[in-house]
């Protein structure tokens, strides 16, 4: 605790403050020196770059004179090749001096022997040689590493002091050598470097200034990392005196601070943490803790006042709430079967469910929601036999071999409880059976059982099982019964689904019929393009409901040819212009006939469509491409593809490889490309 009221005291006090002091001082200390660096960095430069420029025009005019003063030398020499080399003798950057005569192209002399005049240089003696004999001048010519002094001398008639040209020294100087004799000006750090030696150099704390060495350029360079590094070491110094002071200065101030707060107030601490219901009698020097210390005083003496009255409150406050609890764990409980069963009850609306997959979920669901219940089964009851349709924990697969009937299984009238059911249910079934049952069920102790009934016949049962001897709430077998309500509404629903879907299906064949004895070229055509056309339905995956509407579009797509005379279509031959566009008109008014029955009007457009092509060049209304019906298309494969392989008078009917042929060809034209590759694939399957 105590370490703790440290750490806390210098967070908010001595850390923070020495935390901007240090960054102050470091940073005002860091910018001094870097501005005090470089301005001394400038300064340096600055001079060393006027020496370096001062140095240069020196040199070059020392060059200059000596070059002039042995040309005037040279020119009453006797012995010239001796005269140059002596003049080489201590003058290391010279690497040679020739002798030239221009006027004929020839070296007069030449030291050492091994150096030559290059072409170009001769050119420009030669180009320039007037000018420099008239005005007596020299002239300066730069290469690559050396430097051409060109110079003329002359010989004076001591009679009349004419100056007669004598020819042209060439001096070549070293331009290395004299680099390197202003190199030896610069200090330790400071480098004369060109241009590729540039790019070489780490440039983060450099000074650099161009300088021009004979018509090349060259970078003075004055290297300061060194002062960098002594400012790092300087500001390292820096924080560490400050850090010892910081140190300094805690350990100073932590014995005051324990001493009149810290010690003080871990006792004071101690003293609530243990809350023995007394005050603290221990006084504080300090005026806030003082009054700390006898509001708390104060406080104790009110709750001691308080206790009783309190402890009856809280007394009673826990009881509230536990059987707040209580109700509310009941309220989410029931809300809960609240929910699942109105799931359930949403599923009674959808006439296609399957019956299976509905006692699966209301089984689960039972299991969920009735916590006495473990397992579940739902069997149904058909002309004195029964057959388990539904399981849950047991196995239904293994349970759907036994066969019962009314005499081998045990049911009941009304909603009961039973114990040991399946071992009632072994004594009634024969060995074989027995064994079967006792491997397919879970143990089961009790279980409750509710008749489906509908109209008071009983259709079947759903049982619920626990493997614990228990004793069902009545709240319990109330809910079972509604369940079995439910279930039992579910069979009639779909009992009366199927009955009304057979009769409309009834009708609508016997409509069919009558159109297959009025048009006798097209018998069994419209249970042909809905066999087809509903196969493939189920080879593209399409889902149940989508494989039932293509299968019901298939029976009605030709129903308004009633409007259509007989006598066209019976005609043995082909139909003129007239009669084929009268034929034209069956799918608009198969649209008609099917548009004003509610339960057959989702196949009107279906029917309407289903002559039209992808290409936009189909009737009634020239659709084309993705503006068709989906269904209608597969409708159009179908159709097409009975009438191609069915015999008509006028035509004879086409092998399965010829039809292939004929959808490939109209793929993208008169059919969807996509189903019409699927569908060729269909055919090659089931016929190929």
């Amino acid at each position: 605790m105590k370490k703790e009221y440290l750490r806390r005291w210098f967070k908010n006090h001595i850390k923070k403050t020495f935390l901007i002091l240090l960054v102050s001082i470091y940073i005002f200390v860091l910018f001094y020196m870097i501005f005090e660096i470089r301005k001394s960095v400038d300064t340096k430069a600055t001079l060393k770059y006027q020496k370096i420029n001062e140095f240069i025009i020196s040199q070059k005019n020392n060059m200059v004179t000596n070059s002039i003063l042995f040309s005037k030398l040279y020119s009453y020499s006797v012995d010239n090749e001796n005269t140059l080399k002596e003049f080489l003798l201590n003058r290391n950057n010279i690497k040679g001096v020739i002798d030239y005569k221009p006027t004929f192209d020839y070296v007069n002399a030449k030291y050492p022997e091994n150096i030559n005049i290059e072409e170009d240089i001769k050119n420009i003696i030669k180009e320039n040689l007037e000018y420099i004999k008239t005005h007596k001048n020299y002239k300066i010519i730069t290469k690559k590493d050396i430097l051409y002094i060109i110079i003329p001398y002359y010989y004076t008639l001591v009679d009349t002091n004419e100056s007669l040209f004598q020819g042209i020294l060439i001096i070549e100087y070293s331009k290395g050598l004299l680099l390197n004799s202003i190199k030896n000006i610069l200090d330790k750090n400071e480098y004369l470097l060109s241009k590729t030696e540039l790019n070489n150099v780490n440039k983060r704390f450099i000074k650099r200034i161009g300088i021009k060495f004979y018509n090349d350029d060259y970078y003075y360079i004055l290297d300061y990392s060194n002062q960098i590094k002594i400012l790092l070491f300087a500001t390292i110094i820096l924080l560490i005196i400050i850090l010892f002071l910081y140190y300094l200065i805690k350990y100073m101030e932590l014995g005051d601070l324990e001493k009149k707060i810290i010690y003080p107030i871990e006792g004071f601490t101690k003293h609530i943490e243990k809350y023995e219901g007394k005050p603290y009698n221990e006084q504080f020097e300090f005026y806030e803790f003082e009054m700390l210390r006898q509001t708390y005083n104060n406080l104790i003496e009110n709750l001691n006042n308080n206790k009783e009255e309190l402890e009856a409150s809280l007394e009673e406050t826990k009881a509230m709430n536990e059987e707040l609890i209580s109700l509310n764990s009941k309220l989410e409980e029931y809300i809960n079967k609240f929910e699942n069963v109105i799931e359930i009850i949403g599923t009674l609306s959808l006439y296609d469910k399957d019956e299976k997959e509905f006692f699966d979920k209301l089984l689960r669901i039972s299991v969920e929601i009735i916590p006495e219940i473990d397992y579940g089964s739902i069997a149904i009851r058909e002309n004195s036999e029964w057959k388990f349709i539904s399981a849950y924990g047991h196995d239904i697969d293994k349970i759907k071999l036994v066969k019962f009937t009314d005499e081998t299984f045990l049911y009941a009238e009304k909603v009961s409880i039973i114990e040991n059911i399946v071992d009632k249910d072994k004594n009634l079934l024969s060995e074989k059976d027995r064994e079967i049952l006792e491997k397919a069920s879970k143990k089961i102790k009790k279980s409750i059982l509710a008749p489906l009934k509908v109209n008071e016949d009983i259709i079947g049962q759903l049982s619920l099982d626990s493997e614990k001897e228990i004793i069902f709430s009545d709240e319990t077998i109330k809910f079972v019964e509604a369940l079995s309500i439910l279930a039992s509404f579910f069979i009639k629903l779909k009992r009366l689904s199927k009955e009304e879907g057979q009769l409309h299906k009834n009708i609508i064949l016997t409509l069919i019929n009558a159109l297959e004895y009025y048009d006798k070229y097209t018998r069994g055509h419209s249970e042909r393009v809905a066999e087809i056309a509903s196969e493939f339905a189920e080879f593209i995956n399409l889902n149940k409901e989508d494989i039932k509407r293509v299968y019901w579009a298939g029976i009605t797509h030709d129903i308004g040819k009633f409007f259509v005379p007989q006598t066209i279509l019976n005609k043995p031959g082909k139909l003129d212009d007239d009669e084929y566009e009268i034929i034209k008109e069956h799918p608009v008014k198969s649209c008609e006939l099917l548009s004003n029955n509610p339960y057959l009007s989702e196949y009107s457009k279906i029917a309407k469509h289903h002559h039209e092509r992808w290409d936009g060049k189909g009737y009634p209304d020239g659709l084309s491409g993705d503006n068709i019906p989906y269904i209608a298309r597969i409708i159009t494969l179908a159709d097409s593809f009975d009438a191609m392989i069915t015999i008509r008078p006028y035509k004879k009917a086409k092998s399965i490889y010829d039809v292939i042929k004929d959808i490939e060809k109209n793929a993208g034209k008169q059919f969807d490309p996509d189903l019409a590759k699927q569908f060729i694939e269909f055919l090659r399957r089931k016929y190929l």
